[in-house]
């Protein structure tokens, strides 16, 4: 499901399933968006959206829906037009106003077909690099940014703005018991409104806990699971995921519990490379999520339970404690959060800043209390990082439910008083007021080791495989480089003379380097001819990775 729309310029596009005209705004969608027409305004909606629209007051009704969404909002009277997302800016929507267009889409792969010409913005590289995670509004393309949670885009003739419509301002805390009480309340209440369709739902089971609590919060509403699991394997090899998966299924007398095996070493490869390309080179990580979209009926609805790990675990300090001692001391939460060495090192000239320097920037964005490291981390690394493991599904017209993102448990998630936040892991208790057998049972967020997995009957199998070797960082990537002597006879002898052994043997360091070549040919390469929502395996895959995936 997605859309793409174009301003000014931008009429030469080849038509799609269905397009519109929305004052000098061309909008092209497909047959998943929702439209709805009235005197005052034409709504174009794509994703998952739980509120009944007040058409009195349409605007301020996206602002304030509950859901994972995004829309095109044309207003007929002030000739205005809106475009936007879900307050916590769960659904993507990507734009540029470069060479002369405005070009704007749900996958950035999208607008670049219709770039004349992209380079890398080596801002975002540097951070892929050195933290995995993007900050703020940037892409991985020069020009072309991400809308933030809380903002909108408002076009009025040929001039748009940002208009922030939602910001975090701070709430009352509260002690452990309380805290769970009504966040045992508002999780029922967050599944309740969020699956009141008749979507078929899909909840996928893994070791952690944010995913078992959804399950054992939808069990206690009486809502029909259809539960799966993908079988991957951990450092020691061995399957946690499916061994826990099965014992949760079992305690809730789950009947449908798909479980897929691990693909072949193939499979997995072309999924990283699949992933890679419509995520628009921004995250390496969840690529197995690749297998369960292909497994999964369009127009069903995925549960995800990514923010709640960090909002309601409080996982992102677990690391580093003393944040609790020093929330309100911007320089010091900066030096915690910064690599303290970096991994790769670009050329200073590429990039607008120090990293260290961007990264207090963006913690800015957030007010200076306990929770600036959490809404930090919920709307960077969770928001432009681990959730684009549901990009394969809005590409398939799956929608995606975010529980912990329906906006009251969200908020009371981050009300637990500071001096609690490690005692305990919260979703644990949660779980525990709700069904103890259940909580009770193992997690991958406890510390077992491989000898516990083996006496609980956990499969062994094989690792996930490395990027494929037959991609290998250029000479060009290296010349971006500020290269030490080491890494200088490594890239330059070692690496060439024996790729394979080099890259799987410090794939830390060159896996991102590979990604990086794979992304600059992938932005050489001329995709104008592709259709407008054009999705599917493309011929750039085809072309860069001949010959690579069985090396």
């Amino acid at each position: 499901m997605s859309f793409l729309g174009a301003k000014q310029n931008f009429n030469a596009i080849a038509p799609s399933t269905s397009k519109a005209s929305l004052d000098t705004l061309k909008l092209y969608y497909d047959d998943e968006t929702i439209i709805q027409s009235t005197e005052e305004y034409d709504l174009y909606l794509v994703g998952n959206i739980c509120t009944n629209l007040d058409q009195q007051q349409i605007e301020k009704s996206l602002e304030n829906a509950e859901g994972t969404f995004a829309y095109v909002l044309f207003l007929k009277h002030k000739k205005e037009t809106v475009i936007g997302t879900d307050k916590m800016g769960f659904f993507p929507l990507y734009y540029t106003d470069n060479e002369h267009n405005f070009i704007f889409a749900n996958f950035i792969p999208h607008i670049k077909h219709r770039l004349k010409k992209a380079e890398p913005n080596w801002d975002t590289w540097d951070e892929l690099l050195n933290t995995g995670d993007i900050l703020g509004h940037k892409s991985t393309i020069k020009g072309v940014s991400r809308l933030r949670q809380g903002e909108k885009l408002s076009f009025i003739k040929d001039a748009y703005s940002i208009k922030t419509f939602w910001r975090y301002e701070g709430i009352d805390f509260v002690g452990p018991e309380d805290y769970i009480n009504l966040n045992n309340d508002l999780m029922s209440e967050s599944i309740e409104i969020l699956s009141a369709n008749d979507a078929k739902k899909i909840f996928p089971l893994s070791g952690g806990h944010d995913s078992r609590r959804i399950a054992i919060t939808a069990y206690s509403l009486g809502i029909d699971i259809t539960a799966i699991t993908q079988e991957t394997f951990n450092r020691d090899l061995f399957d946690e995921d499916t061994l826990i998966a099965t014992l949760i299924a079992k305690e809730l007398g789950i009947k449908k519990h798909i479980k897929l095996p691990q693909p072949d070493f193939k499979t997995q490869r072309e999924d990283m490379i699949y992933k890679d390309y419509w995520c628009g080179f921004e995250s390496s990580q969840h690529t197995w999520a690749v297998n369960i979209s292909k497994n999964v009926k369009k127009n069903s609805l995925i549960y995800d339970g990514i923010i709640g790990d960090y909002t309601i675990n409080n996982h992102c300090l677990k690391d580093i404690p003393e944040y609790l001692n020093n929330y309100n001391n911007i320089d010091k939460t900066t030096s915690l959060v910064a690599p303290t060495q970096k991994k790769i090192h670009l050329k200073d000239h590429l990039t607008t800043s120090p990293l260290q320097n961007r990264i207090r920037t963006e913690l800015k964005e957030f007010p200076l209390d306990c929770n600036q490291i959490t809404l930090f981390k919920t709307f960077n690394h969770c928001r432009r990082n681990l959730s684009q493991w549901y990009i394969p599904f809005l590409l398939n017209g799956i929608n995606v439910n975010l529980p912990y993102g329906y906006s009251p448990l969200f908020l009371q998630s981050l009300s637990l008083d500071i001096k609690y936040r490690l005692d305990a892991l919260y979703q644990h208790e949660c779980m525990l007021k709700i069904n103890k057998a259940v909580a009770g049972i193992p997690s991958t967020r406890e510390n077992h080791d491989a000898r516990f997995w083996i006496g609980l009957g956990a499969r062994k199998g094989n690792a996930t495989p490395f990027y494929p070797c037959g991609i290998v960082a250029s000479d060009r990537v290296f010349s971006y480089l500020q290269q030490n002597l080491k890494n200088k006879i490594l890239d330059g002898i070692f690496l060439r003379a024996a790729p394979d052994y080099i890259q799987s043997s410090r794939s830390w360091y060159y896996e991102p380097l590979q990604r990086l070549n794979l992304f600059l040919e992938w932005l050489e390469t001329d995709e104008n001819h592709l259709p407008v929502l054009y999705k599917g395996k493309p011929p750039f895959i085809e072309m860069a990775t001949k010959g690579v995936f069985d090396k």
